[in-house]
């Protein structure tokens, strides 16, 4: 089989925009030409409502380009958390690899025989994907077989890290926002700008504690504290609103990935452990499909317990397959962080009042982009 030598780094950039988006994204809010979340005069009211079934529930923020959220009996409309691109996402990368064959195995480990590694690295490797801006992941020369890659497979830690702040606005209106966070005393007068803290939350929202949602141990074995969040109080609004520049613990806050499911009892057959491939439609980006696999430490298996799941195993399937040839040059990792992370919010019926709750990470997606000599040194 013929290999080449790849001599450039291999790197990742976050894109804000692309040739490949070319319509709305989903769950993305309303926001005004300098990227602040607009509320509603209805939501400013506290007379905006989306129904899930079970009640009404007070929703502030409204989504983007008519986008309905079709799980809503009525006002699928009708946001409380709002889809963006955060200001930096940090995610530690354990390995990266093309695949000639699907590497993925539903509810069981992964088969990782068709594929080259292009990054491996036992103990991980920070990295921190900022919006239009190059970070290397490698800077070793590569050897690839020739061939056609259909597939990319990667494993991550799953603690994702996020640093974002967030403006709000009102409609029509020049009046300041008071945003209720993390602490908040007062009337929130003018705080109309959040931003994350070094708070740890989980996926599924679950808490770990004696009798709680998971053991105490789940907090052991993933070594932090997990906080609730949520409830409207100053200790569960886990973001820091504030009236100036001023940004005292500003901070990564960080989502566990815990599982894929819902369910408290953790089990590798109802599903917990994997999700099947899906188109990513949500990120505007054409023929790609994404799987994934929670793992253990050992970057091989599949985790079998809800204490052991530590990573992420996370597989890319393109319709466009990845061509290495011996005109190939180098190549670049689009890591697509356009509309990362969820900022959740929750209003009170009583009497309007919006408070953050948390950031969740939603899922990433990863382009792969080749240079070659033909083209004379353009990205493909």
């Amino acid at each position: 089989m013929k290999k080449f030598l790849i001599t450039f780094v291999i790197s990742f950039i976050a894109f804000a925009s692309s040739t490949t988006i070319a319509f709305a994204l989903n769950g993305e809010c309303v926001e005004d030409s300098s990227g602040n979340i607009v509320i509603s005069v209805n939501g400013r009211a506290g007379t905006q409502d989306r129904n899930d079934g079970s009640g009404d529930i007070p929703s502030p923020f409204t989504y983007s380009d008519g986008y309905d959220d079709e799980d809503m009996d009525s006002g699928g409309t009708f946001a409380t958390n709002c889809n963006n691109q955060p200001d930096f996402y940090k995610v530690k990368f354990y390995k990266a690899a093309l695949c000639t064959a699907d590497p993925y195995v539903t509810k069981a480990s992964p088969d990782y025989s068709s594929c080259t590694d292009i990054f491996s690295n036992a103990s991980g490797k920070d990295v921190i994907i900022q919006p239009d801006t190059d970070t290397d992941l490698i800077d070793q020369p590569l050897v690839i077989p020739v061939g056609s890659y259909p597939y990319l497979a990667v494993i991550v830690d799953n603690h994702l890290k996020i640093k974002h702040t967030q403006k709000y606005v009102y409609e029509n209106s020049s009046d300041r926002v008071p945003m209720f966070g993390f602490g908040e005393a007062g009337s929130a007068t003018n705080k109309d700008t959040c931003y994350t803290l070094d708070k740890v939350t989980t996926y599924t929202n679950f808490t770990a504690s004696s009798g709680g949602d998971y053991d105490a141990s789940y907090a052991s074995a993933q070594g932090v504290t997990i906080l609730a969040s949520g409830s409207r109080t100053p200790s569960t609004s886990l973001l820091k609103c504030v009236s100036d520049a001023s940004r005292t613990g500003y901070d990564y806050a960080t989502e566990i990935i815990d599982q894929f499911g819902e369910d408290k009892t953790y089990t590798v057959a109802a599903g917990d452990a994997s999700i099947d491939y899906e188109t990513m439609s949500d990120t505007g980006i054409s023929g790609l499909e994404m799987a994934a696999t929670m793992m253990k430490t050992d970057n091989v298996s599949i985790a079998t317990a809800i204490n052991d799941a530590r990573r992420i195993g996370a597989f890319f399937k393109y319709a466009n397959p990845v061509v290495i040839s011996e005109n190939t040059i180098g190549f670049k990792l689009n890591f697509a962080t356009t509309v990362a992370v969820s900022i959740d919010a929750s209003q009170k019926d009583s009497d309007g009042t919006i408070w953050t709750s948390k950031v969740g990470a939603d899922p990433f997606t990863i382009q792969v982009q080749t240079k070659t000599r033909r083209t004379r040194g353009t990205w493909r």
